[in-house]
């Protein structure tokens, strides 16, 4: 009977099922697809991710007490593209070394930390962002609304020849003169 292996940790199955059954859930599989926030992963395999001590989802799970506070606040600086880079780096050093050093996993901690917070933050101003322009709509639609009323009592007061435009500066009298000379609005005294 041909035993098929898996390609990853070298583990021998009877059948391809079994085999497709196993890459579901193998360590080394899961890891090879990257961290959770360059490929989406299920529950199940983040389940598995945080079970490998050097990952990325590891290192979420874990306490950031060590890290002191100066560190914090230079890592919160960087980009998010600059600590996903160190984050990959740091993960494949120290998922592959038998016995990891724990500076180096202490550094993952941190950088995983502040990625989180990082994302988090860019969330929130995305938010913002979005609400802020909904804000900026809404005070240009009322600044249009009060501008057109202004013309239209303006039409009414000056009763002129042809309601031409919305704009103040084109309201004519029946004779053809300007209502508003060219140095200023009539709010001003520029009346003719």
């Amino acid at each position: 009977m041909n035993k098929i292996n898996c390609q990853d940790c070298g583990c021998y199955f009877d059948s391809a099922l079994l085999l497709t059954a196993h890459q579901h859930v193998c360590s080394r599989t899961i890891f090879k697809k990257g961290p959770s926030f360059k490929t989406k992963l299920s529950k199940k395999q983040l389940k598995i991710r945080r079970m490998i001590i050097g990952s990325f989802e590891w290192a979420q799970v874990q306490p950031n007490k060590d890290t002191p506070k100066r560190l914090k606040k230079l890592l919160l600086d960087k980009t998010i593209a600059v600590l996903e880079k160190e984050i990959v780096r740091l993960e494949f050093q120290l998922v592959f070394k038998n016995s990891p050093s724990e500076t180096d996993l202490k550094r993952l901690i941190a950088f995983s930390h502040a990625h989180n917070s990082l994302s988090c933050r860019n969330k929130m101003l995305g938010v913002i962002d979005k609400t802020a322009k909904i804000n900026n709509k809404l005070i240009k639609k009322v600044k249009e609304k009060a501008r057109k009323k202004a013309v239209r009592e303006m039409h009414a007061k000056l009763k002129p020849d042809i309601e031409r435009t919305n704009d103040l500066m084109d309201v004519y009298f029946k004779s053809g003169e300007r209502a508003v000379s060219s140095g200023g609005l009539p709010s001003l005294g520029k009346r003719k």
